[in-house]
């Protein structure tokens, strides 16, 4: 029936019209027939809403509170409506699968700082505005529901007759077609978005396999206002809230994230080199299932944008980069078959990548700094095993030199610059996991076996935040981590930190400006395209994009920093 069923569906996709595309695409199982019909109607919006198959969809409304930010575009809409059908989503109940009971009421929906929707009557008082009469009056009202809402044992009673016992999913049969498909199969998808008011927004979207309308209301959140010194206050602060201008305070908190997620690199990559570079995080190289690679792309944080840029001359996994007199240089590593010792440089004002001096050793999974104009390269992996030796390259007479070993040799150990002095952080010595540190003072030409991290770990990322150095995931040898670990140079001792989202080994760790970037990794299951950042102040990791009103001043607070993987 495979012709005939394309047949038809093409007759269709050439006869849609407003008043029919909705019905249709009840219908549509197809997905280029789908895609077709998706297409009519996002071109056909003004259209569709007037005629009379729009109203008879259902329709979930919601009042979102604590969005602070302008919704401008598409892009923007669209992301709104995906956090609303992850809320739906996840709010459905297994004893009533239908959407009723999120139909049947207009939705008071608080936006956390991590950019999940929650529903407001779930939440503590202390949390939102006291002076928010909407929020109340919807508190009050589920309280009142709660209490007279029978339980499940007497709405659904007990075992019975007819195979229904309380406590057990509730099956109805239909001929619906939206119902024909299993819970795990329904679709989830945005059709079409369009904004209706200053405030409001409307979309046509598939929610648990039906054809919905969702429509949306944000209450703004309170303008600043001058305060009694006369300086501008910040309506997110807890100072702030309650009513000013005549307009309700959602919220005293402050959101740190866009609702945009974090745009994730063009592939997954593990084991690569990356710097922060003119506001911007490079990445080089790198390797997914197996393949070195060679692609090098630069990540906007004003743009929330990966780019590609020219490509290195050699492929290159498992390797490290740093950034030195506005050039990045890429050492070492191993193309899949062995390990390098060519050097490459890359100018970023004329997008050309030069071979350079060719390291002392060839050597991978090993850890690249700079210090005091010149790069230090330190311990590594000869293919067969760790290793301690350790070089210094010279960029003004092209030249590498030997340097004092490590005490102990170690591959995959993460390096940083920390006041005037050099950090080599865990990895391993072929054979265990390692949790401590050595550090090189160049005055005196030696390292120090120094202190201890609370986690053994190899594989990790680590650079300065805030004057602070930061320890990121990694493995401890049976699984990735999403531990951290800070630093605390009074005492010599390390401090766990909030952990991240996703495990990630063999990940990048890239400071620009006060906000440290995880990039990519390998997760114990899947090599990992995706970012999350560190959050200094409330010590929170967030995989969306930061506030554009803080991310200039951000940014110009400390453009260049070096990154380790």
């Amino acid at each position: 029936m495979e012709t005939p069923a394309r047949v038809c569906a093409d007759f269709l996709s050439s006869h849609l019209t407003d008043a029919n595309c909705l019905v249709i695409r009840r219908f549509s199982r197809d997905n280029d027939f789908r895609a077709a019909v998706d297409e009519y109607i996002k071109g056909n919006m003004e259209g569709i809403l007037g005629c009379k198959s729009f109203f008879g969809l259902r329709n979930l409304q919601v009042e979102v509170v604590g969005l602070d930010e302008s919704i401008d575009d598409e892009t923007m809409e669209r992301r709104l409506f995906s956090l609303v059908l992850d809320w739906a989503k996840k709010n459905l109940n297994d004893l009533k699968p239908k959407m009723d009971r999120l139909t049947e009421q207009v939705n008071v929906l608080y936006l956390n700082p991590d950019n999940t929707l929650m529903d407001c009557a779930d939440m503590e008082d202390s949390v939102l505005s006291s002076d928010d009469d909407v929020v109340l009056d919807y508190k009050k009202m589920a309280r009142r529901r709660s209490k007279t809402k029978p339980s499940n044992t007497h709405s659904m009673g007990s075992s019975s007759g007819n195979g229904i016992s309380g406590g057990q999913p509730f099956h109805k049969f239909s001929l619906n077609p939206e119902e024909a498909v299993s819970v795990a199969e329904r679709e989830w998808s945005i059709i079409a978005t369009r904004k209706t008011t200053d405030n409001s927004y409307l979309s046509i979207a598939v929610l648990d396999g039906q054809l919905m309308a969702v429509s949306i209301h944000v209450r703004p959140p309170a303008p600043a206002s001058m305060d009694g010194n006369n300086s501008i206050r910040d309506p997110d602060s807890p100072t702030s809230t309650g009513v000013q201008n005549g307009v309700r305070g959602p919220s005293p908190t402050l959101r740190k994230a866009s609702i945009a997620p974090l745009e994730s690199m063009s592939t997954a990559r593990c084991a690569m080199g990356a710097v922060a570079l003119d506001g911007q995080i490079v990445v080089f190289g790198g390797y997914d299932r197996g393949e070195c690679l060679q692609s090098v792309e630069a990540f906007s944080l004003l743009d929330n944008q990966w780019s590609t840029l020219p490509p290195m001359k050699a492929a290159r996994g498992r390797f490290s980069a740093a950034a030195l007199n506005g050039y990045v240089y890429t050492c070492g590593g191993s193309d899949g078959w062995k390990e390098l010792s060519c050097i490459e440089r890359f100018e970023p004002g004329t997008g050309e990548w030069k071979f350079m001096a060719n390291m002392i050793k060839e050597r991978s999974s090993h850890g690249v700094v700079t210090l005091n104009g010149k790069l230090y390269c330190i311990g590594g992996s000869d293919g067969q095993r760790s290793i301690a030796d350790c070089e210094v390259y010279d960029p003004e007479s092209n030249k590498w030199s030997r340097m004092a070993p490590l005490n102990l040799a170690r591959s995959q150990t993460c390096v940083c610059e920390f006041q005037g002095q050099l950090y080599a952080i865990g990895g391993t010595d072929s054979w265990n996991t390692l949790n401590t540190v050595e550090v090189y003072d160049p005055n005196v030409g030696e390292w120090v076996v120094h202190s201890t991290l609370n986690i053994a770990r190899r594989g990790s990322g680590v650079d300065i935040v805030d004057g602070t150095m930061v320890v990121v995931g990694g493995s401890d040898g049976v699984q990735s981590l999403t531990s951290v670990e800070f630093y605390n140079p009074e005492t010599s001792q390390w401090t766990v930190g909030p952990p991240m989202i996703t495990p990630r080994a063999n990940l990048s760790a890239v400071t620009v400006g006060s906000r440290l970037f995880a990039i990519g990794g390998f997760s114990g299951k899947k090599f990992l395209s995706s970012v999350e950042w560190l959050e200094m102040e409330d010590k929170e990791w967030l995989g969306h994009a930061p506030k554009m009103v803080d991310l200039n001043a951000s940014i110009a607070s400390g453009s260049v920093s070096g990154g380790e993987s």
